[in-house]
């Protein structure tokens, strides 16, 4: 296997004490999601690294964040505030 360096870094979210989880999904997976320790869910454009939105919510830490299979525009987010919330397009 070759040496391997990093191609993109993805900044804004805080992380210092938690395992926090990220994914990549959306149409052609072109975004980043990650849940953050300040109780937001981050967005980056997965391609250039640019952060798209910083989404409020939680009271807790957002430990994990997952790309809903079905729809590609959807995801859910889970925190330590004991909830699980359903992320999407405003209709």
């Amino acid at each position: 296997m070759r040496d391997r360096a990093p191609l993109l870094k993805y900044e804004g979210q805080k992380q210092s004490r938690f395992v926090i989880r990220s994914a990549f999904g959306g149409h052609a997976e072109r975004y980043v999601i990650s849940g953050s320790e300040d109780s937001q869910v981050y967005i980056w454009n997965r391609h250039d690294a640019m952060l798209l939105q910083v989404l409020p919510g939680h009271s807790g830490a957002v430990n994990a964040v997952a790309w809903s299979p079905l729809h590609d525009d959807v995801f859910v987010s889970a925190s330590d505030d004991h909830t699980i919330r359903i992320w999407g397009p405003v209709r």
